[in-house]
């Protein structure tokens, strides 16, 4: 049975075995090392490169070109203690807060880091938010929108009905302008959504429409049970929480 006080988005609980991988991540190669184990249970894609019959197995080193170092060795904050922040304050001034947490959401996305996505996406979420006329960067909705994809597409819609609502019960609208200018897309779609917001008589912030990720292909049940499933097959029980591993 698993721990029912782990949470979805923390790291898995397994022990770390003994054996250790190479990570070589962005054009610079910038090498990160991790045990094989912790790894393997915290994404398909590290379990199948390492377990399987491809040359990452024999050569215990994987090389990720296109990844960001910086967001790479937030995973492995991630991964090992649950030690979310120190990415975060390390780059604030390289890069605003939105466009960090989408840029690890990708990255899970990409690397079928479940745990991580999830996580990454209450971040997101809880940025903005209905309590708070938080505008998005335009770095943000630049790579946003540059970057569409199935995954990304609730995060799409959860931001464009965000700025939507804001619009209708805000201040900031000069702030606003900024968003027009960063992509010509967003500022379609926004226009689209507006027209249908200001003709209802009751507009929800997205946080607060039911089943609002699943309708827009963002299945977190599926992403929860992924991400927790090696907790079951190595019976964890306890002990373990935010850990990322075990002895």
């Amino acid at each position: 049975m698993a721990d029912p006080t782990v949470r979805p988005s923390d790291p898995p609980q397994v022990r770390r075995g003994s054996k250790i991988v190479s990570i070589l991540v962005g054009p610079d190669k910038e090498e990160f090392t991790v045990h094989k184990d912790l790894i393997s249970a915290s994404s398909i894609y590290f379990k199948q490169a390492f377990d399987g019959q491809f040359v990452e197995a024999r050569t215990e080193q994987i090389i990720l070109l296109e990844e960001d170092g910086d967001i790479f060795e937030y995973f492995c904050d991630w991964l090992y203690s649950g030690q979310r922040m120190r990415e975060i304050i390390r780059n604030r001034e390289k890069w605003a807060l939105d466009l960090f947490w989408i840029k690890v959401f990708c990255m899970a996305d990409m690397l079928f880091i479940p745990g991580l996505q999830i996580f990454a996406w209450q971040k997101i979420r809880s940025h903005f938010n209905h309590h708070f006329e938080r505008i998005p960067s335009p770095d943000f909705i630049q790579f946003l929108f540059d970057k569409i994809s199935d995954s990304t597409q609730a995060i799409k819609m959860y931001v464009l009905e965000h700025v939507a609502f804001w619009t209708r019960w805000g201040n900031e609208s000069h702030r606003r302008i900024e968003l027009i200018q960063a992509h010509h897309q967003f500022c379609s779609e926004m226009v689209a959504i507006l027209a249908r917001a200001l003709t209802s008589a009751v507009m929800l912030h997205p946080s607060r429409t039911p089943g609002f990720e699943k309708k827009h292909g963002l299945d977190l049940s599926q992403l929860e049970e992924e991400a927790r499933a090696s907790d079951q097959k190595e019976g964890v029980t306890g002990g373990a929480k935010s850990s990322g591993m075990l002895p």
